[in-house]
């Protein structure tokens, strides 16, 4: 949804908001950071229940949302949380403010910042070459961040009253209903656009299995999250072998109109076998499980159905359970053979991988009280839970180079 909104709110079908609301704009974006522990064991560490990064800690969000003003105030520090809340956006990966505006710094030490994910022009197999080698929160959610650093948000966050130290995020957002009739009838359309939408890739655009980067172009809407249909008057011209940048942003060109097919076009085809190829740590000594992806659609590191039911069970110690909560296995280690042999794999038995659904935890303060789980695995289990952790197929220099150039002379990045 927030790759929607971007280029709506640069055509000015929606308007920036004139005033930030904590819940609404700001605490979905570290919602996202909590929910990737239970598909990524490298968030889980920073992110997880209990980590130092746990925005489900209910002193921790109670720092992010309140607006507490200092005694005297000064320029630099408005309310005794703000340095706080500037620490936390100085983690994030910044645009420059040169042109191209809004792209990432290629010599800033990106790897580090938030968030863990490659961007669109990675290159895994030696250097970055483009400052889009990693991913970075779009400007629409930058400005908003900047707009909380200052306190020029609304503390609207209503956390339970009751004992508990962690609270589920998702029970927080009171400007939300729980089924579409106790909307307005004028906003209902837009719940359901963001239904639709919600569960979609927001990057990285690299392609594969994502609808990729077209999709930031405001020409591809005619109104907020509606495509711009392709009519019988308009039809699209024949490229040719190469498709030429100018022909990519000519006014009847592919990010104008579209018919059906012509967004999943951008696609890997089949989209399976890229899916098991894009996974996370592909530089061992720097991290084994970061940067990643696209764990929040395709897992990288999960929490087993055995270990859920040790956590589960009072009978077990307390060691055991933490030790069973606190690991993960690879979502694709029951894939056979080498490279070749698993994105074949993909294509044929791709329903045998797992699903993570959410479960209700053990009522224990040493656990949240909801755990994601990986269920239905049709593999045997192997030796190992690490099998298959990272992809061995890595792009060579010239092959990137290769990929990185097409994706210019197709107008992308």
């Amino acid at each position: 949804t927030d790759v929607f909104i971007n280029p709506t709110a640069r055509s000015l079908w929606w308007s920036f908001p004139e005033e930030i609301s904590f819940t609404k704009h700001i605490l979905p974006i570290f919602q996202q950071f909590s929910d990737a522990q239970w598909v990524n064991y490298g968030f889980s560490v920073q992110f997880g229940y209990s980590a130092p990064f746990d925005f489900t800690n209910k002193v921790f969000l109670k720092k992010l949302s309140q607006i507490i003003p200092c005694q005297p105030a000064n320029e630099l520090k408005k309310d005794i949380y703000q340095e706080f809340r500037r620490q936390i956006y100085d983690q994030f990966r910044l645009p420059t403010q040169t042109e191209p505006k809004f792209q990432p710094d290629p010599n800033s030490p990106t790897v580090q910042l938030w968030p863990w994910m490659y961007g669109d022009t990675v290159q895994l197999g030696g250097a970055p070459q483009d400052a889009n080698q990693y991913l970075c929160l779009t400007n629409t959610q930058l400005m908003m961040l900047e707009k909380w650093v200052e306190g020029d948000f609304t503390d609207d966050l209503e956390l339970p009253e009751d004992d508990s130290t962690h609270v589920d995020i998702s029970t927080l957002y009171h400007h939300t209903h729980s089924t579409l009739e106790q909307y307005p009838t004028a906003e209902q359309p837009l719940e359901l656009d963001r239904a639709a939408m919600h569960f979609c890739l927001g990057g990285a655009f690299h392609p594969g299995c994502e609808m990729t980067w077209p999709m930031r172009h405001a020409t591809m809407y005619r109104a907020p999250f509606r495509i711009r249909p392709r009519t019988d008057n308009n039809p699209e011209s024949n490229y040719g072998v190469q498709l030429s940048h100018k022909e990519v942003m000519d006014d009847n060109g592919p990010l104008y109109f579209n018919a059906p097919g012509d967004i999943t076009r951008w696609m890997a085809v089949p989209w399976q076998t890229d899916t098991s190829s894009c996974r996370s740590g592909y530089i061992p000594k720097y991290d084994p499980f970061l940067p990643t992806f696209w764990p929040a659609r395709v897992p990288n590191h999960v929490l087993t159905q055995q270990d859920y039911e040790t956590v589960m069970d009072p009978k077990k110690s307390k060691q055991e359970r933490l030790e069973a909560f606190n690991r993960r296995a690879v979502w694709l280690r029951g894939l056979p053979g080498e490279y070749l042999d698993q994105i074949r794999e993909m294509i044929t038995e791709f329903g045998k991988l797992g699903i993570v659904e959410k479960r209700e935890g053990p009522k224990d303060p040493d656990f949240p009280d909801v755990i994601y789980v990986e269920s239905g695995v049709g593999y045997e289990e192997p030796e190992s839970l690490l099998n298959n952790l990272l992809c061995e197929y890595i792009p060579s220099a010239n092959e990137a180079r290769y990929w990185r150039e097409r994706q210019e002379r197709l107008g992308g990045g």
